[in-house]
């Protein structure tokens, strides 16, 4: 037997208790510093039986003849094309209301096309044909933009022919969502709860004295109270899931963050979900923004914030999970289409011409890929020397690819971003959420034979 080499450990508060996480198996446990040494110099015959046992059965230790990397290799593999779900990010427009002083679209003026009739049903056949030769069980649109409520009608016209085709093919249909906020009515939401919504996503920059300079309409006016008042109408709907509040976080808006969660919870709307969203520098409008995060930043800003938002009733899921691959944009069926008809692989990539995989022409064909696409998808995170020997591996995937290719100019780089970052903290916070009663204030008080 040997220790796994994905074992990680993390220091307390108490300079004798370390946390113990394998990132390839999801275990986690509480250790004193005697059992750090013993696993991390492999003297595994001075562990107890009991505890030993526990840590076989964990993934913690394991037998001598086994690759990770291989278990890793496999894993990733079947996740990029296991196939099981096809899902479509389809943007109808690139066209916008507002004008994000960060918006890598343009506000509709660097991108302005509508989708139109013709595309539509190329489209349309392109989701239906993919999905048959996926063989998948589940069909999934993502309308984002621009502003997709701008071209609802055309949302309306894909939902009413893709879903009773799903029906038809016994295919479990999805819908969600994302959009600025200002246009919902409550028309809009009561057409897209028949078609088995997912999920609304509203995005705010901050409390209203800073998301109405960041997030504003053509003419310069703010837009907060609108956005509010919709994120109100969407809890208070019966039918479907409380709406996804992302706030992006940078620099500048950070230290504004938890007034926001006050403003929030006095509205009533701790009820929902937030995402501390990050911006980043992967595209050519994003990277003339210059109040991103570092990484250092951000193991400092957003542990705080996850902290900030409990207190005040929200409860993002903190556990880490195994990611093989970063996102879903690194899965086969997965594809991101704009109003064009032409195919991206990352929504942060639409619109730009050196990322585009190709075009749907007639019947939903797709011809001459581009090169690119086989770059994208044969991106393997054990060829990345960086990816391959670190232990946060099977966590992160190897990153995001399109953050490699904004800092080396290939996808087949590594791609660090929020696990590298955030993961001993998040273990922190996780355990003091999930289980107070052992863990509080970055001390141990359970017992030492308790796992997570």
């Amino acid at each position: 037997m040997k220790a796994s080499n994905y074992n990680c450990f993390f220091p307390t508060k108490d300079k004798d208790v370390f946390l113990l996480y394998n990132t390839l198996y999801g275990s986690l446990f509480v250790v004193d510093n005697e059992i750090k040494t013993l696993l991390e110099s492999n003297r595994l015959n001075e562990i107890h039986e009991d505890i030993l046992e526990t840590y076989k059965k964990e993934g913690i230790v394991i037998e001598d003849g086994l690759d990770e990397k291989e278990i890793i290799k496999v894993k990733q593999d079947k996740e990029k094309f296991e196939n099981l779900v096809t899902s479509i990010t389809l943007l109808t427009t690139y066209n916008c209301n507002l004008r994000c002083i960060y918006c890598y679209e343009g506000a509709g003026e660097r991108l302005n096309a509508d989708m139109d009739e013709d595309t539509a049903e190329r489209v349309i056949e392109f989701i239906k044909k993919q999905t048959v030769k996926n063989r998948s069980k589940y069909l999934s649109i993502l309308f984002y933009g621009g502003e997709p409520l701008m071209t609802f009608e055309t949302a309306k016209n894909v939902l009413s022919e893709l879903y009773p085709w799903a029906k038809d093919k016994d295919i479990k249909f999805t819908t969600a969502i994302v959009t600025n906020g200002t246009l919902l009515k409550k028309s809009h939401l009561d057409y897209l709860s028949k078609f088995n919504l997912g999920y609304i996503q509203i995005t705010l920059d901050g409390p209203k004295e800073y998301h109405d300079v960041r997030r504003i309409k053509k003419n310069g006016s703010g837009t907060y109270d609108r956005i509010i008042k919709s994120i109100k109408m969407v809890q208070e709907y019966e039918s479907i899931p409380n709406p996804l509040i992302r706030i992006n976080i940078d620099s500048q808006n950070a230290k504004s963050i938890p007034d926001l969660f006050d403003d929030l919870k006095e509205e009533g709307l701790n009820k929902s979900r937030i995402d501390l969203g990050i911006l980043k520098n992967i595209t050519p409008a994003c990277a003339s923004f210059s109040t991103c995060l570092s990484g250092e930043e951000i193991s400092v800003v957003i542990p705080q914030l996850w902290k900030e938002a409990m207190k005040r009733g929200f409860y993002p899921n903190l556990r880490p999970r195994q990611a093989y691959v970063f996102c879903g944009s690194l899965r086969e069926s997965y594809y991101t289409i704009d109003p064009e008809g032409n195919l991206f692989k990352c929504w942060e990539h639409v619109g730009i011409e050196e990322h585009k995989m190709g075009i749907i022409q007639e019947n939903g064909i797709v011809k001459s890929i581009s090169p690119r696409y086989f770059e994208w998808m044969s991106r393997d995170a054990l060829e990345i020397q960086e990816c391959r020997e670190c232990k946060l591996l099977p966590a992160c995937g190897g990153g995001c690819a399109a953050i490699a290719y904004a800092k080396e100019g290939t996808y087949k780089a590594s791609g660090c971003f929020r696990i590298k970052y955030l993961i001993e903290e998040q273990l922190k916070l996780y355990l003091e959420s999930k289980y107070p009663e052992k863990f509080a204030s970055g001390k141990y008080i359970g017992k030492w034979d308790f796992s997570f």
